[in-house]
C-alpha cells in the first residue's frame, strides 16, 4: 500500500512540476512561441514543405503535452513505473515530496483565507 501511495504521489508531483510550476515555465513559453512562429508566418518558414509541417505538428503536440496535466500525467506514470521497476526509489521519493509539499502549501493558503 505504501508503494502505491508513493507511486501516485510521484507521478502527480512530476506532472505538476512540468505543467504548472515556474521551473518549467520558460520551456513551456519557448515551445509555445516556436509554435506561433510556425503557425502565424507561413511565408517565412515555407509551411508548404513537408519538414515545416512536421515541425509545426511537433511543436503543437509538445505544447499540448507540457500544458496538459492529464496528458503529461500518463507519461509521468509510465516513467515512475519504470523507475520503481528498476528500484530507483530516490527519484520517486523526490517527486512524492514535491507533491506533498504542494498539498501542504495549498492547505496553508486555504487556512489563511479563513
Amino acid at each position: 500500500m505504501q508503494e502505491l501511495l508513493i507511486f501516485i504521489l510521484s507521478a502527480s508531483g512530476l506532472s505538476w512540476i512540468v505543467t504548472k510550476s515556474k521551473v518549467f515555465k520558460p520551456l513551456r513559453e519557448s515551445v509555445s512561441f516556436k509554435r506561433k512562429i510556425y503557425q502565424l508566418e507561413p511565408k517565412a518558414v515555407e509551411i508548404n514543405s513537408l519538414m515545416s509541417r512536421m515541425k509545426l505538428s511537433f511543436f503543437i503536440g509538445l505544447e499540448q503535452l507540457l500544458n496538459c496535466y492529464g496528458c503529461f500525467g500518463f507519461w509521468a506514470g509510465l516513467a515512475c513505473y519504470e523507475l520503481q521497476r528498476y528500484n530507483v526509489n530516490t527519484l520517486l521519493y523526490a517527486f512524492a515530496g514535491s507533491i506533498s509539499s504542494l498539498i501542504i502549501i495549498e492547505l496553508i493558503k486555504l487556512l489563511e483565507k479563513k
